[in-house]
This record gives structure tokens, sequence and C-alpha cells, in this order.
């Protein structure tokens, strides 16, 4: 048996600085967020800004998958469609991000539309989205349709 994944709400400047190396996320006055912590390593983080009353923009930053087998996103999804009681959340990707954009489908975001140039020159920003209704990693008492 491994060392186990503990997961907290976001509350350091060096967890937040872990985040800012990875997805480059922008404090906001909204922005708020978990962390995994693996023995004492961080292994995984989410962030969630850009609130609206029925979305917010989703960010992750996963180095040890050990954490999908320990609760990380159902953690986040009973967070963002339980607690904070929004309907969808958002991903917002530079289609270069080939594996960021392969992580979110497999997980269940699908693509809803792309900013051509949107990123920088020749290279689009893809916007993906997650409703509640299909999303997979809600736990039953939070599986209530939106």
């Amino acid at each position: 048996m491994g060392i186990p994944v503990s997961i907290f709400s976001m509350r350091t400047q060096e967890e937040w600085e872990w985040m800012c190396q990875r997805t480059h996320p922008v404090l906001a006055k909204d922005t708020t967020g978990f962390v995994a912590y693996r023995g004492n390593r961080v292994v995984a983080a989410s962030v969630f800004d850009n609130w609206t009353a029925n979305s917010c923009h989703v960010h992750l930053a996963i180095e040890d998958p050990f954490v999908l087998r320990h609760g990380f996103l159902e953690e986040c999804c009973d967070f963002v469609f339980g607690y904070a009681e929004r309907g969808l959340a958002l991903a917002v990707i530079p289609e270069t991000n080939e594996d960021s954009i392969r992580f979110s489908r497999h997980v269940g975001f699908r693509e809803i539309f792309r900013v051509r140039n949107g990123y920088q020159k020749d290279v689009d920003l893809v916007f993906l989205e997650l409703r509640k209704h299909e999303c997979r990693w809600l736990t039953p008492i939070n599986r209530k349709v939106a």
C-alpha cells in the first residue's frame, strides 16, 4: 500500500505558486481551489474562478494520476455542482495543449466552440464544458439534476 492522498482547500502561497507554474490562472476575488498531497508533496491542484450565476472556469493540474483513484475529481465536482450549486464547469485551453484537451474530454468535458487565433496567431482557444447532469464524478448525494 502506498502513501495515501489527502485533499485540502488551497490555503498557502506555495500551493498557489505550484498551481501557477502549471496552469497560469489569475488570482481574483472569487478564486478558490483544492490541493492534493501525497505525503508532504503536492501532486494535484484545482482552481475555480470566473464565477457566474450558473458556471465557473476550472483549472486542473495533476502530476500523480493516483489522485484520480482517491477522490480528487469527485471533490472538485461535488464542490462546483453540489456546494456551489452551479450547473456547468468550463475549461478554456489553447489547442496546442493536446494532453490537457484529451484529458478534459476523457473526464467528461466536451468541446463547445473554438475562438480562432484566440490564444495567439494560428493558435485557437478551445472552450469545453461539463454539465452537472452529464458528470460521472458526482457523489450520490450531489447527483440531483440541476
